[in-house]
């Protein structure tokens, strides 16, 4: 053999191992993730900072998520709420001595700054922040946030830009997972393309994402029909109600990655939309709605047993994990009678799991 024909060979295997690093694989989450919101009222009025302690963190959560940081116009990465934002992010990093893979949000400040990063950003540049960054925060991936929006979609080059912008992160960071955060809702009701044309085609990005995060917090809004079984219903004979089952429905119509899909479900209550600016979001636990009830029971929307079991029942069926959200706002103070800071948390994995002794307390029933 010459060495023409070898050196040929040779580029062709090089040019096959490039679109192998680069051809998303799938993520590895785990199947019970949680989402640490490491949220406190700085004055100690309503929550006290550090009751849960992330070295307390159940060991079931195979992954940790984290939203704490945000990507300014000039491609640094800095903390998102608050400065403890990234001390909260190490100390994730660090829980267990490094045995548990965490994944971080990751956004530009507003649709329009995401837009402006896409078609006149500088790939590179933000590839090299990201990497500096992932350097000092050994996160296992990020989750591309902020940037469901159809709109962007409009523009004719969406998925050539967005491609191109992946791809860049991922080869300046080849072992950093890349994930999309996207709504059920929305999702739902993506499905008919004759009224959601601009809706994204999934076949165009399949192929470089990792895996998707899809969240069930803004189903359905919380009413008084969603008071004791909460916003994430698997069936309801209301047309205008978002269910899981209509959700399944659209899931087997959609081209969308399944064996990519991860399901983000609330194990927290959460308000009437007219009473959220009523309530720090630190208080939204169950701890705070068993200390409150006879306040709380006619403005917040909570799951039951039934509604928990059946949501880990169906992110078995469906998805390849779930995350649970939050978990550091279940029962902070103990106040719901279980011994169990995290009882949603176990009650979502045992329906998972389809447990033959599953966790029970009578609040919850």
């Amino acid at each position: 053999m010459n060495s023409l024909v070898v050196v040929k060979i040779c580029i062709v295997l090089l040019h096959l191992l490039i679109l192998v690093n680069l051809t998303a694989a799938i993520g590895d989450l785990g199947d019970s993730s949680c989402r640490y919101s490491g949220n406190f009222d700085s004055n100690d009025d309503v929550c006290h900072k550090d009751v849960v302690k992330i070295k307390k963190l159940p060991k079931e959560c195979k992954s940790f998520i984290f939203d704490g940081v945000i990507c300014n116009t000039d491609y640094e990465i800095v903390y998102r709420w608050i400065p403890e934002d990234l001390d909260n992010l190490k100390s994730l990093v660090d829980f267990e001595h490094d045995t548990h893979n965490v994944y971080l949000f990751y956004k530009h400040r507003t649709l329009e700054d995401w837009s402006n990063a896409l078609f006149i950003g500088d790939f590179q540049l933000e590839a090299q922040k990201v990497q500096e960054f992932v350097g000092k925060y050994a996160v296992k991936g990020l989750i591309l946030d902020g940037m469901e929006n159809p709109v962007l979609s409009k523009k004719g080059d969406f998925y050539e830009k967005f491609t191109a912008y992946v791809t860049a992160i991922k080869t300046k960071n080849p072992n950093l997972e890349i994930g999309f955060y996207l709504s059920a809702r929305t999702f739902i009701q993506s499905v008919n393309k004759e009224l959601n044309s601009t809706w994204f085609d999934f076949c165009m990005i399949n192929d470089v994402m990792d895996f998707y995060v899809i969240e069930f917090a803004t189903f359905n809004n919380c009413t008084d029909k969603f008071l004791n079984n909460g916003v994430t219903p698997l069936g309801s004979t209301d047309p205008d109600v978002m269910t899981l089952n209509k959700f399944a429905t659209a899931l087997s119509q959609s081209t969308i990655a399944r064996e990519k899909v991860y399901f983000e479900f609330l194990i927290s209550p959460i308000p009437k939309t007219e009473e959220t600016l009523n309530f720090k979001h630190c208080e939204l636990s169950y701890g705070k709605f068993c200390e409150n009830y006879d306040s709380y029971k006619g403005k917040w929307c909570g799951d039951n047993l039934d509604i928990l079991h059946e949501k880990g029942k169906f992110a078995k069926k469906y998805s390849k994990g779930f995350i649970g959200r939050d978990i550091d706002l279940v029962d902070r103070d103990n106040k719901c009678g279980c011994d169990n800071k995290y009882i949603t948390f176990y009650m979502l994995l045992d329906g998972y799991n389809n447990a033959t002794n599953p966790v029970t307390c009578k609040a919850y029933n």
